[in-house]
């Protein structure tokens, strides 16, 4: 459930400049604001800017290490009325810089393994009366995402939008001036939070499907081929995949490679299947992400034909060249048809007509 205000009643006193920007944003394949949040994001660090009343003595910058702030290592700062920030993250490594006119300090931290990252959430929160809080100029790789402020003196605040549509596992520069009123609270009253993760909302695309070998014979057994990838929408690692034949149940396909969860976000899958119906078929295939909870990609199908195998004609017919034959003269023609494994067809509809022409 997406959470965007603890009071309803501040509504109307909150100064955002969102919607314009969110629209503008949204045909470009740039990041994204939306308010609320996404319970389902996977955190796997942040960054907590607070105890504002500080004159240098505590601790006003918390790294987290593991998930959400956990106070070390941490910065202290002496805040001004207006404060520059960024955070930037390369190679493991998060790096968070306060400026203001008291000077610069920076503190950098390692993250473990911290995976695919494509999801920012923002928090500003202000619960101090008498004060306001405002994370204004806010770009993300040079792209300007909007201003956000809690300017209500006497009544308490909390914003939170997702910042999404841009994958930022290979590095990443968040920047925004922290803004202050004169008078400030300490302790956690008053913060601005910035956390990093991922979020996935889209299935995995099947693609590639192939049946064969060519020709597929009546009873005979042959095999769906297809790739499932992620790796081209939210990257998450493929849990499974699944096909069926003509709309009926679905059945689990096998990674070609023995193993699910590759780490590229792309298993090649196959299913081995009877070709139990004669003239046209469809087979369709899906694939299944392995993100909490899990997306289920779209069908993708491929239709295929499933003939009987013909054996030729018999005598007094010469298979595979021209045959003469007086006017008049009556002809007996005869074949066999068969299935995959050799057994004759005796069904009726089998045969549907025989037909000859003059030739000059």
């Amino acid at each position: 459930m997406n959470k965007t205000f603890k009071n309803i009643s501040l509504l109307v006193m909150l100064v955002l400049v969102l919607v314009p920007l969110a629209a503008a944003l949204a045909d470009t394949g740039e990041p994204v604001v939306t308010s609320g949040y996404e319970e389902n994001a996977v955190i796997k660090t942040a960054v907590q800017f607070a105890n504002f009343t500080s004159s240098g003595t505590n601790k006003e910058v918390f790294l987290g290490l593991d998930g959400y702030p956990n106070g070390t290592p941490n910065l202290d700062i002496t805040w001004k009325t207006t404060n520059h920030i960024t955070i930037d993250y390369a190679s493991g490594w998060l790096s968070v810089t306060v400026s203001n006119s008291s000077g610069t300090k920076t503190q950098t931290a390692a993250i473990t393994d911290p995976g695919i990252l494509n999801y920012f959430r923002l928090d500003v929160v202000k619960r101090g009366n008498g004060t306001t809080l405002a994370f204004n100029n806010v770009t993300l790789n040079d792209i300007s995402i909007g201003e956000f402020a809690v300017l209500t003196p006497n009544t308490s605040g909390e914003l939170t939008f997702n910042i999404t549509g841009l994958e930022v596992t290979d590095g990443f520069t968040l920047e925004g001036d922290i803004v202050l009123s004169t008078k400030q609270v300490g302790g956690l009253s008053n913060y601005i939070q910035i956390s990093i993760g991922h979020y996935d909302d889209e299935g995995p695309v099947a693609r590639d499907l192939q049946v064969g070998p060519y020709p597929i014979y009546l009873n005979g057994p042959y095999s769906i081929n297809a790739v499932i990838d992620d790796s081209t929408t939210d990257k998450s690692l493929i849990a499974y995949a699944e096909f069926n034949l003509n709309q009926s149940d679905y059945a689990f396909m096998l990674p070609l490679d023995g193993a699910w969860y590759d780490p590229d976000f792309i298993e090649e899958v196959y299913a081995n299947f009877d070709a139990t119906q004669i003239g046209e078929n469809v087979a369709c295939v899906r694939g299944t992400d392995a993100f909490i909870p899990a997306n289920v990609g779209d069908n993708t199908c491929h239709p295929f034909i499933v003939d009987y195998d013909f054996k030729g004609f018999f005598e007094p017919v010469n298979n595979n060249e021209v045959n003469e034959a007086k006017a008049g003269q009556t002809i007996p023609i005869k074949w066999r048809i068969t299935d995959y494994w050799g057994a004759p067809i005796s069904d009726p509809a089998s045969f549907v007509g025989l037909y000859s022409y003059p030739v000059s």
